[in-house]
């Protein structure tokens, strides 16, 4: 069960990663040709904040997995 979802969510991970960077081309085509684009400032701006926010996620759950891993070894010392 657990497994499942964790592959659905990199699934989902990755399909995030891939339709930005279809955005972020799109927006750079749109810059090209209208480099005064508010629509293209508006764009860059929203993406910046959507990979900020998936780095945030990430490393959050980086540092909650090492916490648990890390209890998990004091817990095997203490019993040993």
């Amino acid at each position: 069960m657990m497994m499942e979802r964790n592959s659905m969510m990199d699934e989902a991970r990755h399909v995030m990663a891939r339709s930005i960077g279809e955005i972020r081309d799109a927006v750079r085509e749109l810059r090209e040709s209208a480099p005064d684009s508010a629509l293209a400032s508006l764009a860059e701006e929203m993406i910046e904040r959507m990979e900020k926010g998936r780095r945030e996620v990430r490393d959050h759950h980086r540092e909650a997995s090492n916490g648990t891993t890390a209890r998990n070894g004091q817990a095997d010392h203490a019993a040993g």
